[in-house]
């Protein structure tokens, strides 16, 4: 079904306006595990001759993917801030209308966590990503490995399994993305550091 089926006319906007920021953040967590993942697979390889500069990247990408995976999941401390679990419950309990909501409970529920143990992992994860984040990213100081561990295996599969239920609260939302429409992302808007 379409969104415009499915979302209350008063808060199409406001859907809309959520499910680009969840498309934006989660594009980029997908990015940044799979250039970390490249990191890794070509650390030993010719490919890669300049291993310093590498090491560099892969270190500001992986902060940066610290910083991305925790405000995506976990941060609800701003009063603008909404989590991907914020926007599910907010599409379930405030957007969708009354005939169409058992059916996006369903959908939701189809979605698959990726392993028996999803639960404690993630709890795990968002205490390691909250050490890692506060400790380390946001204030340069030196932790040891066993204060907090983050295995990019386990943000990758937080990713996963994020971006499977916004595929599942997605409903067909192609259509505003495009610039026909006026809301598609417009390159020619981006601001020049040069």
């Amino acid at each position: 079904m379409h969104y415009k089926d499915i979302i209350k006319p008063e808060y199409i906007d406001q859907y809309k306006e959520q499910h680009r920021i969840f498309y934006s953040t989660l594009s980029s967590l997908i990015f940044d595990i799979s250039f970390l993942e490249a990191c890794v697979e070509l650390q030993d390889s010719e490919l890669c001759s300049d291993w310093i500069t590498v090491k560099f990247l892969h270190r500001n990408v992986f902060e940066n993917l610290i910083s991305k995976t925790y405000r995506c999941f976990f941060d609800n401390s701003g009063r603008d801030s909404i989590t991907l679990f914020g926007y599910k419950n907010n599409v379930i309990g405030k957007f969708s209308k009354e005939e169409h909501r058992q059916a996006v409970i369903n959908q939701v529920n189809a979605v698959p966590f990726g392993c028996d143990d999803f639960v404690s992992r993630k709890n795990a994860l968002e205490q390691n990503l909250l050490a890692i984040r506060r400790s380390f990213v946001a204030h340069r100081l030196l932790i040891t490995e066993d204060e907090a561990v983050v295995d990019l295996r386990e943000i990758k599969l937080l990713a996963e399994y994020g971006y499977n239920l916004f595929q599942a609260l997605s409903f067909e939302a192609a259509d505003f993305y495009s610039l026909g429409e006026g809301d598609g992302y417009d390159f020619s808007k981006e601001i020049s550091f040069t």
